[in-house]
């Protein structure tokens, strides 16, 4: 413990001055994306019913580090974006020039040559490169977008699972404390009555038994919902004690079929993974594009006025003066080079698309597999409710006859032992049909509010 102590310490030593540098840029970059709206991703929690649900999620879009570190990479693409477009208008500089030598015409000694002024410089896109290298950037744009929600809609669904979780080992952790609490009267009236001169030793050492499982069980169950809790606040950044006096832990909602059939399946088109792939495939078309197009000639005008002085020696012309000028450049002993690079981007280009029918394939799979997820998940509730349903009255029964005399209190120490293993798989089974819901959510993509 002391070493953790000192190793948490030490990190936040050697993070400050990182932080308190870099703080104010941080900032800046964050706040040029505008954050995502809560609502556009509520369908991951709305069946919960917890208001503090929709409360964590906007702390979540808003200081959350992975969302922060997409949205600052969403403006980088931008800032690319309008530097790429530029690309296509005409140039403008302010040029100054000096010279001093004799290959002035008429010249015999070196003499010396100042010019200034603006210098105009356009490069007529005649072979697509120009616009290909925007349609690029574009693509890039539209891809970091999509990745920019993809994190939002990753990290949210987490915290979803996180409160789904917690909510469910809660639920368990108050059966088996009940089943604790019922166990510890059956020691006592074994403890009674062995006192009172009955045999009961063998009887009290099979509930001491049972209760030392159930008790492992329970702190096990706490344990989980520790790991839990922690998740949660690496995700949303809220302190364990806080998670811990505001979440709610009533028993989840029985889930409903009708939360799965209800989901349209084109909505699938919305996943801003599949979006973001499908862009990353765009860009790689339109960089082998640009590839091709630059093994072609260039044509680009220059155009200068400006004003010059010179040594008393030159003959100048005067001021102020201006040119324009047109040059054709093409490759030409690199063209080995630059069909290599265009081979490349072609090969890039095919990754892609492959990539995006990965992407594809794979959003269906993990859709499939959580409606199989919910579908088993029910299956097991029912049959598990069914069980329960018979242990509760064993349980009763066993107390009646224990009561009458006719069988031991040790029967109905095991009665409570199933009744609470039973109400463990009901809610660990209600947890898991959440959880499949969640992953189809996840699967689908945000159907929110634009």
């Amino acid at each position: 413990m002391k070493r953790a102590v000192l190793l948490t310490a030490a990190a936040l030593v050697f993070a400050a001055p990182f932080a308190t540098a870099q703080s104010q840029r941080l900032e800046t970059s964050a706040a040029a994306v505008a954050p995502l709206p809560v609502n556009r991703f509520s369908a991951l929690w709305a069946h919960l019913g917890d208001p503090y649900a929709e409360e964590l999620a906007a702390r979540v879009l808003r200081d959350n580090p992975d969302i922060l570190r997409m949205a600052a990479r969403l403006d980088e693409a931008r800032a690319v974006t309008a530097g790429a477009g530029g690309r296509l208008k005409p140039r403008v500089d302010a040029a100054v020039s000096a010279s001093h030598g004799n290959d002035q015409i008429g010249v015999t000694d070196s003499e010396s040559l100042v010019r200034g002024g603006f210098e105009a410089r356009w490069e007529l896109d005649l072979s697509g490169r120009l616009r290909a290298g925007v349609a690029a950037a574009q693509a890039g744009e539209a891809r970091d977008e999509a990745l920019y929600e993809d994190a939002a809609h990753a990290v949210l669904a987490r915290m979803s699972e996180g409160l789904v979780t917690a909510r469910m080992l809660a639920s368990q952790a108050r059966a088996l404390e009940a089943s604790l609490k019922a166990q510890d009267e059956t020691i006592t009236l074994l403890r009674s009555r062995q006192s009172a001169g009955l045999n009961e030793a063998t009887r009290l050492e099979l509930a001491l038994s049972t209760r030392a499982r159930t008790a492992a069980r329970w702190s096990e169950i706490a344990s989980r919902y520790s790991d839990a809790l922690i998740g949660l606040e690496r995700i949303t950044g809220v302190p364990v004690a806080e998670l811990e006096a505001r979440l709610n832990s009533d028993d989840l909602t029985v889930p409903q079929d009708g939360w799965v059939t209800a989901v349209p399946l084109d909505r699938l088109r919305g996943n801003p993974a599949l979006r973001a792939a499908f862009a990353q495939a765009q860009a790689a078309d339109a960089l082998a594009v640009e590839a091709r197009a630059v093994r072609w000639p260039s044509l680009s005008l220059t155009a200068f006025l400006g004003v010059q002085d010179g040594s008393d020696g030159l003959r100048l012309a005067g001021n102020p003066i201006g040119s324009l000028a047109a040059a054709l450049t093409a490759p030409l002993f690199n063209a080995g080079q630059l069909k290599s690079q265009e081979t490349a981007a072609v090969a890039r280009r095919d990754q892609a698309k492959a990539a995006y029918e990965s992407a594809v394939r794979d959003a269906l799979a993990d859709a499939s597999l959580a409606v199989n997820g919910f579908d088993r998940a029910q299956t097991l509730r029912d049959g598990y409710l069914a069980a329960q349903a018979h242990d509760a009255e064993l349980e009763r029964l066993a107390a009646r006859r224990a009561d009458s005399g006719l069988v031991s209190v040790i029967e109905v120490s095991e009665a409570q032992d199933r009744l609470a293993q039973a109400q463990l798989q009901v809610a660990e089974a209600t947890g898991a049909g959440h959880l499949a819901y969640i992953a189809l959510m996840r699967s689908q993509g945000p159907g929110g509010l634009q």
